[in-house]
């Protein structure tokens, strides 16, 4: 069973123990330091296991507000969690390793820009219009940025 646990990407666990639940996520949590656990619940039952994950999100729901009041992330309702999940997890991912790209080919292109002009001026180090250099790759890379977050969502 242990060995289940371990190799599972998700778990769900209902209709135990507030103890029991906690359990599960510690047990999950340990011996890797790469894990990192997201627990949803709507009762009081669930406090115990939101507070021990790494992510905890409650649910106003019908039993109280202690769910909601406990946790990291609160949610009116289960279908918000939907686009918690689906929207904000790993799309938000691929938009930071795109922000990343665009960051560095913002340096290479003022680079780029630098050096073509000091080809220019015999490697004077004095650019032909200075702030011309600076203002390009922002205004281009800002752009570009907004053009494709917006193809993203």
């Amino acid at each position: 069973m242990r060995s289940l646990f371990r190799k599972a990407s998700s778990v769900i666990v209902y209709r135990s123990s507030p103890n029991d639940k906690a359990e599960v996520v510690k047990f999950i949590m340990s011996g890797k330091e790469d894990v990192f656990t997201l627990a949803v619940g709507d009762g009081g039952n669930d406090v115990n296991m939101i507070q021990t994950a790494s992510i905890g999100v409650g649910i106003m729901g019908k039993e109280g507000n202690q769910a909601a009041q406990f946790s990291d992330y609160s949610i009116a309702n289960f279908q918000s969690l939907n686009r918690l999940v689906f929207h904000h997890g790993l799309p938000f991912g691929h938009r930071i390793i795109i922000f990343i790209f665009i960051n560095l080919t913002k340096g290479a292109v003022y680079i780029m820009g630098v050096w073509a002009a000091n080809m220019q001026t015999g490697y004077s180090a004095l650019p032909l219009v200075k702030e011309f250099y600076y203002a390009l790759p922002a205004v281009t890379m800002t752009t570009i940025t907004s053009a494709t977050f917006a193809a993203f969502d």
